[in-house]
């Protein structure tokens, strides 16, 4: 959709400014708007935008120092306050959901002790790990694309670590992986007409005709008895009789539908955000090296 919405700036000579991150295609087509005058700015939001300012902040501080950035690891999400954090999930949407679960599906790739880790798509979800910063807050983290970028954008080429990442509550990753592992992230064509969401769930476990104790138990199955796992499939309502929307052909779009009509974060609920970020530097002159933590 931006690089879309981006070649429509350019023809009409209006600039474009947005918090999304700066793709090849983007850049592809900012270099073509940078010849008529059209400024296009990406990534100057929370995360990316935020972080980046702060981040670079502290670098030009350290230069000015005579000191070099050793590591960089910078986490942060935007999450329902805890107390409304009732479902499996442990989050709700504030944007169309499409592009959450697109993002879970992601590849990610990050610079760690000086060695570049690779994670494949459709695997971000399963090397989720906790992470510790606020005690009353049980949180957990991934790698957000690719962090290895950021080593010459940020002019940080002494970094052997450098790492950016995704927060959310313990237990997100865990549901997501579930959803992925039951096939409701594929794109490919069915005819679900007349299909209830337990249709779609006893289609995808192989056999729709099947009873509802048995579609449990093919859960139970799927995940080798993790009760946390089929009871996901269950409490967001992919059991339920009701029908699928016409027009939907495929599980992904059906599983947008089903997040987009129950997990959409209501006006009168509030959200909070966390972001930290630990960079290890190096002061040789002054034989230091302190960790600045944002």
């Amino acid at each position: 959709m931006h690089p879309f919405i981006a070649e429509l700036c350019v023809d009409a000579r209006r600039n474009m400014l947005t918090a999304s991150y700066a793709t090849d295609a983007l850049k592809k087509i900012a270099k073509r708007g940078a010849q008529k005058g059209i400024m296009m700015v990406n990534e100057v939001g929370l995360d990316p935008g935020i972080d980046h300012m702060l981040a670079m902040n502290l670098f030009e501080d350290i230069k000015q120092n005579n000191g070099t950035v050793e590591s960089f690891e910078s986490f942060c999400g935007g999450l329902p306050a805890p107390q409304f954090t009732n479902n499996p999930l442990r989050y709700k949407f504030t944007w169309f959901p499409r592009g959450v679960l697109l993002n879970a599906l992601s590849e990610a790739k990050y610079l760690k002790e000086g060695k570049v880790v690779n994670v494949e798509s459709g695997t971000l979800m399963q090397v989720a790990q906790q992470f510790e910063v606020l005690p009353g807050f049980n949180l957990e983290c991934y790698p957000n694309r690719d962090s290895t970028i950021y080593k010459e954008a940020y002019g940080i080429g002494s970094a052997h670590t450098v790492l950016r990442g995704t927060l959310r509550y313990k237990g997100f990753s865990m549901a997501m992986d579930t959803l992925i592992k039951l096939g409701l992230f594929k794109s490919d064509k069915m005819d679900l007409s007349g299909y209830s969401w337990a249709d779609l769930t006893k289609e995808l476990l192989g056999n729709r005709s099947m009873s509802h104790q048995e579609c449990k138990s093919k859960l139970l199955a799927l995940f080798s008895g993790d009760k946390f796992r089929a009871s996901t499939v269950v409490k967001l309502g992919l059991l339920d009789n009701d029908t699928i929307p016409a027009g939907i052909d495929n599980p992904m779009d059906a599983l947008v539908e089903k997040l987009a009509s129950s997990l959409m974060m209501p006006e009168d609920e509030t959200d909070v955000i966390i972001m930290n970020t630990v960079s290890e530097l190096d002061f040789p002159a002054a034989n230091v090296r302190p960790t600045a933590v944002i």
